[in-house]
């Protein structure tokens, strides 16, 4: 593969960016449910070239318009299946798939060529480990697994795959002012920080750091040892550490002296799993006495937060009995956490200052450890860290959507809950998603008519909206359509906010799926608006509106895989779903499904189809059947052919292993169906139908 694409030097330079995917597809959806998943390859390095043309297959360079003295990186083609190399086919449903021995041999082969690299063999040099090369790409449902983290939003309290953020209303809607807003937000002018950063191996061990630092100055305040070390402060003699999991994922843990392994200065330390240095030690905010005691809490989701005295974020307003009650509190919270009443400052508003600083560092350790621990936890099966499992955009396109869609025709649901009421509300909307976003003005048999989606248990509940790619670019342009027919009858303002996200929603998709080479300057563009789409949305839906890839746009994680891979177009699964799409056509319409003469195996003659095709597509087999002799063209009709090639002694043994295997040609295995495609190269056949199957194959 590395020869076809023209991608060997850069390999020999250990600088080779490669994908490893994934996807679970039901082939049978009836009363005898049946799935398939397929695991594999896919080609995203910029420097590759298109094997059939000879051009860059994902880029192209444009003169800058300011500058024409510079050109800028144009990506195309992620959508292409001449990218996707599946190497293994497992008929069951993802989650069983992750575990066979197909999945295992595969993604153990690609870890090893990033960590270790390639072997010589024979006549091919040895190939140097790809450090960081390997990305994992996937729905959510795919790196949830590759992770072992995360799970449904507002189901699992850790439910993100990319960080330790919590499910509950204060982490989910949270954000953070001051001096703690992000560079980001700095340079956006923004005065509240969502943002959460991405716990990959670089973030987990400076919160491993951080964390002992943070606790370290607290030590040193309750103890009143200005000059206490790192060293110090740890446990004395042995204590449990952790040394890793047993096959059968059970965690085990090792006697140790923390003090022996680390430095005099307290900056390096010679263990890799830095939990292990703050799993002993308690921080002040972290004591029972302070979270069963305090008075005064940090919830910037509160209602009437600024006049309730128990919230940091009360104003005082000379108010007198209130503000007394407020200050008696921050006072009574800070002494509870070991400040003398001597030593605090007089000025209230400094006090509520000091206090709002130890909540906030109270916010930071829970989060440290909860990351640190969480990342402990998953060690055991994970197959990749979160920091190379960028966001398919595809996917997140459909699922926001899907929640958009479903939370503003709930808003006019409330208006329209009962009786004729709510039958002429569905109407209306029923009527402008099919003239105005669909275009289906006439019912037909191929495409029929958009229905609300009703509950099937209570016809007057909404059920779970589904898009398609394809439906999903009509709605996002006609969002404002049905925005418009669902909060008719609310007051023109509120119609107004529901417009406002429409348009917002819209910019940021536009953004997101940019086909450009993404600087600094665009990241930021980006962020600036997902956050500002994202305070119009959340103030509408709240916490009900919440979803996985919502918490993703809103925390700034499509933000850390723009930055660290540029696009995130070349990463979306399009190509991928095209792949899945193409295997169960073959396996409905060309194969025998396990019976016959093609024998008891389902996925075999699908995989020989898939394979052939790979071998034509790449080049190898034109070159194969020439130096065997064979004329350049012929009738490309599969199921006529009933032999292999001919073998000579000549012949290497992976020609003939070829030829034994996936160049059986035969009834069972007909590649395409018995349509008559003429003659030509198989290359050029393939090519063509390729060309015509087009690029949007996939839902």
């Amino acid at each position: 593969m590395l020869d076809v694409f023209q991608l060997k030097d850069k390999a020999l330079r250990g600088e080779l960016r490669f994908d490893f995917t994934g996807d679970g597809a039901a082939v049978c959806t009836s009363t005898n449910t049946a799935s398939q998943s397929l695991f594999g390859l896919k080609i995203i390095d910029t420097d590759a070239i298109n094997p059939l043309t000879g051009e860059p297959l994902l880029c192209s360079f444009i003169v800058d318009e300011e500058d024409d003295s510079t050109t800028r990186r144009i990506f195309h083609g992620a959508q292409s299946n001449v990218c996707c190399v599946v190497s293994a086919a497992v008929m069951a449903k993802e989650a069983e798939a992750v575990k066979s021995e197909a999945f295992k041999r595969t993604i153990d082969f690609v870890k090893k060529v990033e960590s270790e690299g390639l072997p010589a063999n024979g006549g091919e040099v040895a190939i140097p480990p790809q450090k960081d090369g390997l990305v994992g790409t996937g729905d959510l449902s795919f790196q949830q697994k590759m992770s072992d983290l995360g799970g449904a939003c507002k189901v699992k309290i850790f439910f993100c795959t990319h960080c330790s953020t919590q499910s509950g209303d204060h982490d989910l809607l949270g954000s953070v002012g001051g001096d703690h807003i992000c560079d980001m937000c700095k340079r956006n002018g923004r005065e509240w920080c969502p943002h959460v950063p991405v716990d990959d191996n670089p973030e987990l061990e400076r919160k491993g750091k951080e964390l002992v630092n943070i606790l370290l100055e607290d030590q040193r305040r309750t103890t009143k040892n200005a000059t206490l070390t790192v060293r110090e402060m740890l446990p004395a003699g042995q204590v449990d550490c952790f040394h890793g999991y047993t096959p059968d994922f059970e965690k085990v843990m090792e006697t140790v002296s923390l003090r022996e392994l680390v430095s005099d200065d307290g900056l390096t330390f010679h263990r890799r799993h830095l939990y292990d240095y703050s799993r002993h030690l308690i921080h002040t905010e972290e004591s029972d006495k302070v979270l069963e005691k305090s008075r005064v809490s940090f919830d910037p989701t509160a209602v009437n937060k600024k006049k309730n005295p128990t919230n940091i974020e009360y104003v005082l307003n000379e108010n007198s009995e209130r503000d007394d009650t407020f200050i008696m509190n921050i006072t009574r919270d800070l002494i509870l956490r070991g400040y003398a009443n001597a030593d605090l400052p007089t000025d209230p508003v400094e006090r509520q200052s000091m206090l709002l600083g130890c909540l906030m560092t109270q916010k930071k350790v829970r989060t440290y450890r909860n990351a640190l621990k969480n990342n402990e936890e998953a060690i055991a099966r994970q197959l990749m860290n979160p920091g190379c499992l960028p966001l398919c955009i595809l996917h997140a396109k459909m699922r926001k959507l899907e929640k958009f869609i479903q939370q503003v025709i709930l808003a006019g649901m409330r208006k329209n809950s009962t009786g004729t009421k709510f039958d002429e509300y569905c109407a209306r909307v029923e009527d402008v998603v099919n003239k105005d976003i669909l275009g289906r003005t006439t019912p037909n048999a191929k495409n029929g008519q958009w229905r609300v989606p009703l509950d099937k248990k209570d016809v007057k509940k909404l059920g779970d909206v589904k898009l398609s790619g394809h439906s999903s670019t009509k709605f996002l342009a006609g969002l404002t359509h049905l925005a418009r027919v669902c909060t008719s009858d609310y007051p023109v303002e509120y119609t107004n906010e529901w417009i406002i996200a429409c348009e917002l929603l819209a910019t940021v998709m536009e953004k997101l799926e940019s086909k450009e080479e993404f600087d600094q300057d665009m990241v930021d563009s980006f962020q600036l608006s997902a956050d500002e789409f994202c305070d119009v949305y959340c103030a509408l839906t709240g916490r009900d509106g919440m979803t996985n890839y919502y918490h993703i746009l809103r925390s700034g994680h499509f933000c850390y895989f723009l930055e660290k891979y540029k696009n995130l177009y070349l990463l979306s699964q399009q190509g991928w779903e095209n792949v899945n799409s193409r295997f169960k056509r073959s396996f409905h319409n060309n194969s025998q499904k396990g019976g016959g003469k093609g024998g008891s195996s389902k996925l075999a003659p699908v995989m020989y189809t898939m394979a052939r095709d790979m071998l034509w597509r790449y080049g190898y087999l034109d070159r194969l059947f020439h130096h065997l002799d064979h004329r350049d063209a012929f009738d490309v009709k599969y199921g006529d052919v009933k032999r292999i090639p001919s073998i000579t002694k000549d012949t290497n043994a992976d020609t003939k292993a070829f030829a034994e295997t996936i160049l059986r040609f035969g009834s069972f295995v007909d590649a395409f169906g018995e349509d008559d495609y003429g003659s030509g190269t198989i290359l050029e056949e393939i090519t063509e139908m390729d060309d015509e199957d087009g690029e949007d194959d996939w839902s």
